[in-house]
């Protein structure tokens, strides 16, 4: 296989990744506004949100550069 449609490839299945993590939290977010009518909650489960997503970064980019 082409190393530049491997690398393609793999923005891609990023990307989408980060699309579905995105509305996951998304929706998260707005059942707990639904439920307890909190913004201390909705605050909370965005910073967790916000952590996943950068974990979530620094575990791809580190296996990227170890691989080059």
């Amino acid at each position: 296989m082409n190393t530049s449609f491997k690398r393609k490839l793999t923005l891609f299945i990023k990307k989408m990744l980060d699309e579905i993590i995105l509305l996951v939290g998304i929706i998260i977010i707005e059942k707990a506004y639904e439920l307890t009518s909190k913004i201390t909650v909705v605050l909370l489960i965005l910073i967790v949100a916000i952590c996943l997503f950068l974990l979530n970064h620094y575990i791809f980019f580190k296996k990227i550069i170890k691989n080059d």
